[in-house]
């Protein structure tokens, strides 16, 4: 399941239970610490994993996520093992 923003995670999420969430920093009109946050509040959604996947490289970025509950904080994009070799 995919979402164009982070006001339409809510909805999807009443739909679907997926098993892990793939959250990108800049998801206009929210951003993706507040859905974060948002989905740390929800008994549902409390202890999925959260992963946040964005080309923002900025250290207090991978900060807040994890801050904020998130699992990890990739800096996309993200390369397979060895394929830079």
């Amino acid at each position: 399941m995919a979402t164009s923003s982070g006001r339409s995670i809510r909805l999807a999420l009443a739909q679907d239970r997926p098993a892990l969430i793939l959250l990108d920093v800049l998801m206009p009109p929210l951003n993706g610490f507040d859905v974060c946050e948002a989905l740390r509040r929800n008994n549902r959604t409390r202890t999925k994993p959260t992963v946040f996947l964005s080309n923002l490289d900025f250290e207090e970025n991978v900060k807040m996520s994890l801050a904020l509950g998130a699992s990890d904080y990739l800096v996309n994009p993200v390369a397979a093992p060895g394929s830079w070799a």
